[in-house]
This record gives structure tokens, sequence and C-alpha cells, in this order.
């Protein structure tokens, strides 16, 4: 596991690392900072293994900032406006965040 690597960085760390594993080798990030495209092309791959292994694939346009966290930024952003307008606590909202409503 290689971790901590700049975004500037990561197309040549890659490419070097594809130099020394197999075609079977899937190599993958968690990064919101780049297309994943620039990395690496196992697309394919990764949703057969996926799918495979029982999980739903969800395409969407490879972009950088993630549809997800796009949102999921939005949303905190919100939480912590409502506890700075002391709407609730934030122990309020975490209660309520993590309860039932979002699984």
């Amino acid at each position: 596991m290689v971790q901590a690597i700049q975004a500037s960085d990561i197309v040549g760390v890659s490419g070097a690392l594809e130099s020394i594993v197999t075609s079977k080798c899937v190599l993958a990030t968690n990064t919101s900072s780049i297309s994943i495209t620039a990395i690496d092309d196992a697309y394919s791959a990764a949703v057969g293994a996926l799918s495979k292994a029982g999980y739903a694939v969800v395409p969407m346009k490879d972009v950088a900032g993630m549809a997800v966290m796009r949102t999921v930024a939005m949303l905190v952003n919100e939480a912590a406006d409502a506890v700075h307008q002391g709407v609730c606590t934030s122990a309020d909202l975490d209660l309520a965040m993590g309860g039932q409503s979002f699984h």
C-alpha cells in the first residue's frame, strides 16, 4: 500500500508501479482531486471484480471531485451552519444523522 502521495506525483508513481506489477494487479485510488483515468485505465477490471463480489457498480462521468463527495461536502457545510446558528448542538446533530436517518 502506498499512502500520502501528492496529486501532482500520482501519475509518475503510478507509472513506476505499473512497470513492476503484473497485468492482473489493479492500481486504485480514493483521491478526488484528479481524474482516475489520469492514473489507470483498469475501469473494466475493477467493475468486473466488484460485480463478481456482489457490489452494485454505479458508473458516473469521470471528473475530479466525485459526485458523492461533492454532495457530502454540501451536507457537512449545512450541518456546521445549523450548529453555528444555534439550531441544534453538535451532539444532537451527531445523534440525528447517525441514527436511522442515514445508513
